[in-house]
């Protein structure tokens, strides 16, 4: 008997504190959930940045040789080759590959040596987007055929994507997650995203949808944060975010009004913004405009593509003919803003 009112006692006991832990975990779950929704999260640490030249390619050596990794080498006979109309690129760690829609060629470049390879067996005009995923494979969006081109660090071809058409109408951009390694692909019929898992495999249709005052009338490009995807609406010349599920959640203050010719962000939570009329690109934190650099400042005469890779800012420039890398710091460390 005792035993059962032990027994009886320890049950009430152990009811109570779990209603206690029940009680706590749901709390801690509403504020997580209430934290969520308020859209991008303060980022004490990002502030204004200086670009620190670290690259600017125009030509190099053209080789038809590559190194077990698939990197260009040298080879006798090169000849000089130089960037004609680059529209693309994409860069991660030591991976760079540039899309020329001027000569309609995709090249893997060596940074080091300046070295250029073909990379044969894709098709590139002003459309093509590309994006490296966490295993250095190449994804190539060709908008003309609605497919993605996949390319082994080596150069050969993959397996397609089995991608069902009636979600792929007409493909405009695509940006790869560097830490989990998932591939966002925007459709700008049909304003939905597709996140595909590394690989392939089965994947999931982002519908895009937020409240009847928030909205998604186009979309053109697209880029991953931290924590949310970034997708540049032409119809308003805006960029609205919307978390990983694909729940729309703002409207960026300060992208708008002119065209946006390019989007990147960093993992510090700074989204970068190519403004094609004011010809400078802005830099933005939180939802707020924080700084703005002119083109000129880097050389650079428009923008067609940006990327950011592994701390490195990559822009294209396609009427100058160029690839620019710069170093992002903070404006403490890098000297004045440039």
């Amino acid at each position: 008997m005792v035993r059962a009112r032990g027994s009886s006692a320890g049950t009430a006991l152990a009811r109570w504190l779990l209603t206690g832990v029940l009680a706590g975990l749901l709390s801690g779950c509403a504020a997580m959930i209430e934290e969520a929704s308020r859209g991008p999260a303060p980022s004490a640490a990002a502030g204004p940045v200086s670009l620190m030249p670290m690259a600017s390619l125009r030509e190099g050596l053209l080789t038809d040789r590559l190194d077990v990794t698939g990197m260009p080498r040298p080879a006798p006979g090169m000849a000089p080759v130089r960037l004609v109309r680059p529209v693309a690129v994409a860069a991660r760690e030591g991976d760079v590959y540039v899309a020329d829609a001027g000569a309609g060629v995709l090249y893997r470049v060596d940074l080091a040596s300046q070295q250029f390879v073909r990379v044969l067996g894709v098709r590139v005009d002003e459309g093509t987007r590309l994006a490296l995923g966490v295993d250095r494979v190449l994804h190539v969006l060709d908008r003309a055929a609605r497919r993605i081109v996949r390319l082994s660090p080596a150069g050969r071809l993959l397996p397609g994507l089995a991608i069902d058409p009636f979600d792929l109408s007409q493909p405009v951009d695509l940006a790869a997650d560097e830490s989990l390694g998932t591939l966002m692909l925007a459709d700008g019929l049909t304003r939905q995203v597709l996140a595909l898992p590394p690989g392939g495999g089965a994947y999931r249709v982002l519908a895009l949808r937020g409240d009847t005052q928030l909205q998604l009338g186009a979309v053109e490009r697209i880029a991953l944060g931290p924590r949310h995807l970034y997708l540049v609406d032409p119809r308003c010349a805006c960029v609205l975010f919307a978390d990983r599920e694909g729940l729309l959640l703002g409207r960026l203050a300060g992208s708008g009004p002119g065209p946006l010719s390019g989007i990147a962000a960093d993992a510090q939570g700074r989204v970068y913004l190519a403004d094609a009329a004011a010809r400078e690109i802005r830099v933005l934190v939180d939802g707020r405009l924080i700084q703005t650099i002119a083109y000129r400042s880097l050389g650079l005469a428009e923008v067609a593509d940006l990327r950011v890779s592994a701390g490195i800012l990559w822009a294209v420039d396609p009427l100058g003919a160029k690839l620019e890398a710069r170093r992002i710091l903070p404006r403490a460390l890098g000297g004045g803003a440039k």
